[in-house]
């Protein structure tokens, strides 16, 4: 048996190499989030102060340090680029599979094996998910550590001493993405509501991982709040966390249905599947006869359709929404899959053929819109236009000099900042340029011709979005 589970555990890893590593430095720092970290950790390691971060020389305290931690080790290793840049969060979403794997082997009996496997190819194999792993996305982290955090405690069931776990992953979690961090708490609860067992909470080897918790998130909490002071608070906490549960502060327009949108477009088959898992979840709670069938598969299936939903619903009530913000929930979608199959079994009496067809069903469209995502088009979290903003950004680097950089009519900065190493500001108009020359513009295509100024001067650069032009005397 534990030779199996080490084959099992090999393939999961060749599957992840497969899919996470080709390619994945070959697209440029997209905006906001990654060119903005980039440039993070670019400062970091030119000024080497880990603690207390800079953005273009500001101190910037948006988010915890843990991630930009491994980043700037990541680029001290190989070197300051994307493949390295990208590194921690792919391995994050590699240790996110293999997690989701341990979950159901340490749940399951009979072909948990098997089912083990799907869980962890579902994750791999989670289009959206596995973009995100590829892109400096903090929340891959966060579903590592929630997963770890849950793996811990159901093992902890059984061997108390792996209750410490749960403690040391909701303070790495903090460390990842501050309030975040806790979400290891949802499947937890639920778990101790469903079973109607909290006994844990009288087990010691709980409460000495809170207090290991506390000492990993603690300490540098303390010392930016005891540098900086309001600052840190009114940025790190209010702004980052309360006005973000409170207003709209991205002034955009996603709303509840789009996010259900990008559950369902994004999250197939698996989010499909998911409805089915919630339904069977749903039934149990009033259909004591479906309970009595479904054996002992019911309780995690239900824990983890109730832990998408409650999560789900959370992120639609706060009023600040990002697609980002639903990556954490991607392995929890696929783990009610998975626990689902040997319920349909037991309830519905499906022949193991069937089940069998299921799962090889759900992993080839699983691996068809995985690898169009990773090989043939990419548009998850890829921006078409950032090759033009990575280009000129370069260009700028060995030409702009001390001149002064603008941009009109482009909103977009942060990879146009990070690959030119110079700040850009935004200029009004350019009919009448009241700026001392020489200065450089970037300006997208569509705006050229309206203004004929722009023709008088030389265009270095014209790409397919942007147009990079340069007002200089003669």
């Amino acid at each position: 048996m534990a030779r199996t589970k080490l084959i099992f555990i090999a393939a999961l890893i060749i599957l992840n190499g497969v899919f996470y590593f080709p390619n994945l430095g070959a697209t440029p720092l997209d905006d906001y989030d990654e060119a903005t970290y980039a440039q993070v950790v670019k400062e970091t390691l030119t000024n080497g102060n880990f603690l207390t971060f800079t953005y273009f020389g500001k101190t910037w305290v948006d988010k915890p340090p843990l991630h930009f931690w491994l980043m700037t080790a990541s680029a001290k290793l190989f070197g300051l680029n994307e493949f390295a840049l990208r590194l921690p969060a792919a391995l994050f979403g590699i240790i996110s599979s293999l997690l989701a794997f341990l979950i159901v082997q340490e749940i399951g009996d009979k072909n948990k094996n098997l089912l083990a496997f799907l869980a962890g190819a579902g994750t791999t194999l989670f289009p959206i998910f596995l973009a995100a792993g590829r892109d400096v996305r903090l929340e891959v982290p966060i579903a590592a550590v929630a997963l770890g955090g849950f793996y811990f405690f159901i093992k902890g069931l059984k061997n108390s001493k792996f209750l410490s776990g749960v403690g040391i992953c909701i303070g790495l979690g903090i460390m990842f993405k501050s309030i975040f961090g806790l979400l290891a708490l949802v499947p937890i609860a639920i778990w101790s509501v469903l079973s109607r067992n909290w006994s844990w909470l009288k087990k010691r080897h709980f409460w000495i991982g809170i207090f290991l918790g506390a000492l990993i998130s603690l300490p540098w909490h303390i010392y930016e709040a005891a540098k900086i002071g309001a600052g840190f608070l009114q940025t790190y906490l209010g702004f980052h966390v309360a006005q973000r549960f409170t207003e709209n502060v991205f002034n955009n327009q996603i709303g509840n249905w789009q996010y259900l949108s990008i559950f369902f477009k994004y999250g197939q088959p698996w989010s499909s599947l998911f409805l089915f898992s919630l339904a069977l979840a749903l039934l149990a709670l009033v259909n004591k006869k479906f309970r009595a069938k479904a054996g002992d598969w019911l309780l995690p299936l239900s824990v983890t359709a109730f832990t998408v939903a409650v999560i789900f619903i959370g992120f639609m009530a706060v009023p600040s929404k990002l697609m980002t913000y639903l990556i954490p929930i991607y392995p929890w979608v696929v783990l009610a899959g998975v626990f689902a199959i040997p319920v349909i079994q037991k309830t519905f009496l499906f022949v193991p053929k069937m089940a069998a067809a299921v799962a090889v069903l759900m992993l080839a469209v699983s691996a068809y819109l995985s690898f169009s995502e990773v090989f043939l088009n990419p548009q998850l979290f890829t921006l078409e236009f950032s090759k033009d903003e990575r280009d000129i950004g370069l260009y700028l680097s060995g030409s702009a000099g001390e001149e002064k950089i603008f941009s009109h009519g482009w909103p977009h900065q942060q990879t146009l900042r990070y690959y030119s190493g110079k700040e850009i500001d935004n200029l009004d108009g350019v009919g009448e340029v009241a700026v001392p020359l020489p200065f450089w513009l970037i300006i997208p295509n569509q705006l050229v011709e309206k203004y004929p100024l722009v023709q008088n001067f030389p265009h270095p650069y014209e790409g397919e979005y942007l147009t990079l032009v340069h007002f200089r005397k003669g």
